[in-house]
Order: C-alpha cells, then sequence, then structure tokens
C-alpha cells in the first residue's frame, strides 16, 4: 500500500503540470476574456508585458536572465492590430510549445488533422503554418520552427 501511495504521489506532478492540452479548450477562445479563462484555467500566469496591445501568460519558467518571459508553454493574445504593425497581423492569439511540452501540440494537432477541413498554407515571418477550419470567422494554424511549435488563430481575410 506504502508503494502504491508513494508512486501515485511521484507521478502527480507530472501530470499536473498545466497547459492547454486540448482542441475543445481552444475552440472556447472567442475573445480575449476567453483567451485569459483558458490560460488561467490551464495553469497560465500572465506576465509582465512589455507591449500595451499584447496579453501574455507562461507555464513552468525556464532560465531567464533577462526577465523576458521565458517559459516551456506560453500564450499571447493581440488585442488592436493594424497591417503595418508587425509580422502577426492577422493572427489573433498563439500559443507556444517547447521541450517536454510539445506532446500536447502534437496531440491538439493531430485531432485537428481528424476533426476538422484543411484550408491552406500560411506565412508570418520565417514561420509556415499549415491552417485548418475549426474556429468560426478564422482557421487554426500549426506550425514548427526554431524547437518551438505553434498554435495560432489566424482571421480570414
Amino acid at each position: 500500500m506504502k508503494k502504491l501511495l508513494f508512486t501515485i504521489l511521484m507521478i502527480l506532478p507530472f501530470v499536473g503540470i498545466g497547459q492547454v492540452k486540448t482542441l475543445e479548450e481552444l475552440k472556447k477562445i472567442i475573445s480575449s476574456d476567453t483567451f485569459e479563462r483558458v490560460c488561467i484555467e490551464n495553469g497560465y500566469e500572465p506576465y509582465d508585458q512589455f507591449r500595451k496591445e499584447v496579453i501574455l501568460y507562461g507555464v513552468d519558467p525556464l532560465p531567464d536572465p533577462n526577465n523576458l518571459g521565458n517559459y516551456k508553454s506560453s500564450a499571447n493574445y493581440w488585442l488592436n492590430q493594424t497591417p503595418n504593425e508587425n509580422i502577426n497581423y492577422g493572427r489573433k492569439w498563439n500559443f507556444n510549445f517547447k521541450e517536454d511540452h510539445i506532446v500536447y501540440f502534437d496531440e491538439i494537432f493531430n485531432n485537428a488533422k481528424k476533426e476538422c477541413k484543411y484550408v491552406d498554407i500560411s506565412k508570418f515571418g520565417k514561420v509556415t503554418f499549415v491552417t485548418y477550419d475549426c474556429l468560426p470567422n478564422g482557421k487554426l494554424g500549426f506550425a514548427k520552427e526554431g524547437g518551438r511549435s505553434y498554435i495560432s488563430f489566424i482571421k480570414y481575410n
């Protein structure tokens, strides 16, 4: 009995790591309010916002001597955008996974390929996204680049 309890206690910290894990959770995001709700309910914590037009959340901080918000998983929501603002114009929100958190990206991506209709390939800077029609008023984009995996909501033009 003691061995069983010990085993359960050893596994719980790894099972309880917070982050977005399902396509259904992403489908709930329809506003900045629901974005923050999904982040908070999945263990993300807000971090210093270096720009007023972006809401930033992260989970599982990494060593970050410059205090720039380096996390194993992070999420951002752009509040206001203009076409000339930056390479992220057209993306409304984004979840970023790295290191051992990439397993959740893969699970969400595989479910999107099964449940959603392929749309196209979209580029933002150097990152190329494969997109699927899973959400109203936009498409869900998936990309891997530089050791990171991205899931983004991309508005239809």
